[in-house]
């Protein structure tokens, strides 16, 4: 199911309903991620049925949900999903293929990491238009540039380790989700060290302010 939680962060108030679910026509299974436009419309990762659904979001807070089309069928085990500035997708299939998701349904290959072992598991959209990948299998992140497909290393990739520095050194464990914040830092669930990581534009990795190791 896709919920919706209103009044994030006050406890005492906020309420989570469903939005979308596998019984009310939206043919919600094994979602993965979800983006919402700046139209609210609701996109949907549906690892379950190896689909990109677009869901309407105008009546998001009435329980009724408008299903379109689904805009991409066929992603073979897809992992993560994101949005840029022109409200193309951009999803990880088969642990090591990025492939975009345009909104008149065309899907086009941008790039494949050929490196051995290569799991990727998030993907983020940088205000450059570079794509951020995590690569849970060889423990990094990639910068993957969508006009040529051409992947290059931004940090990691010294085995499966928690190492916080410069590029040359640090070190990430299975890293997951990855997102984009202000000023170029990506933030990475770095999840065999249970913390949460933010890495510069230089690869630079730090902890984030007050996340310990549990």
């Amino acid at each position: 199911a896709i919920r919706l939680v209103s009044q994030v962060g006050d406890t005492a108030n906020s309420v989570t309903t469903t939005f979308a679910n596998a019984t009310n026509g939206a043919g919600i299974s094994g979602p993965i991620a979800v983006t919402v436009d700046s139209a609210t419309n609701v996109y949907v990762l549906n690892q379950g049925s190896g689909q990109v659904l677009h869901l309407s979001g105008v009546y998001m807070n009435s329980g009724l949900v408008l299903v379109y089309p689904p805009l991409a069928s066929g992603l073979v085990n897809a992992t993560a999903m994101a949005m840029d500035g022109y409200d193309n997708l951009y999803v990880t299939v088969n642990g090591n293929k990025v492939v975009r998701v345009s909104t008149n349904k065309v899907v086009t290959t941008i790039g494949t990491v050929s490196q051995t072992g290569t799991s990727l598991k998030g993907i983020a959209v940088l205000d450059n238009g570079q794509l951020a990948l995590s690569d849970a299998g060889n423990n990094g992140i990639w910068i993957m540039n969508p006009v040529t497909g051409t992947s290059t290393k931004l940090t990691g990739f010294h085995g499966a380790g928690d190492v916080l520095g410069l590029f040359s050194s640090a070190a990430f464990n299975t890293p997951q989700s990855i997102s984009k914040a202000a000023g170029g830092i990506l933030v990475v669930a770095d999840y065999g060290n249970n913390k949460v990581k933010l890495v510069d534009s230089t690869g630079t990795a730090s902890l984030l302010y007050g996340v310990s190791s549990n």
